[in-house]
């Protein structure tokens, strides 16, 4: 055997590299459950619907069209169901420029689950309107729908 003239430093225990080992283990771990968080997190920003303020000047452009409506719905002859149809649309408009979101093709249940909690008025209106709009005979009174329509143009922010 061979005799050394200093003594060799010991190795490394095997308990420093599990330590290691574990904690960068756990640092990745951490670092994941943040990252999933965050992301959760800007889908949910992303999903939300964003509002805008409508200037009074746009505000009344509405409203004009609605008197339009109304002045129309007994002089031309307009039946009650092209009326309701016409306050949809009007609606869905509103609701474009109000919130950026087209909701030209959605069904009422895709209104009420995606824009019902911040826009009551307006999905309360479009489940109101659904009925008169595609019924052939209806009940519905488009004069008072009009003036609903107004006064929820006008509570608009």
């Amino acid at each position: 055997m061979m005799t050394f003239s200093t003594d060799f430093q010991a190795p490394f225990s095997y308990t420093c590299h599990i330590w290691l080992n574990l904690g960068i283990g756990l640092a990745l771990l951490v670092l994941f459950a943040v990252i999933r968080k965050l992301a959760g997190y800007l889908r949910t920003l992303r999903d939300t619907p964003r509002y805008r303020r409508i200037s009074d000047a746009r505000r009344q452009v509405y409203l004009d069209r609605l008197g339009e409506m109304d002045q129309s719905l007994g002089a031309s002859g307009q039946t009650q169901r092209e009326t309701y149809a016409q306050l949809s649309l009007l609606l869905r408009e509103f609701a474009l420029e109000a919130s950026g979101t087209d909701t030209l093709t959605w069904t009422r249940g895709e209104i009420a689950a995606y824009l019902g909690r911040r826009l009551p008025d307006f999905a309360r209106l479009m489940n109101e309107y659904t009925e008169p709009e595609f019924a052939e005979f209806s009940s519905g009174d488009a004069r008072e729908a009009i003036a609903r329509t107004k006064e929820a143009i006008r509570r608009w922010p």
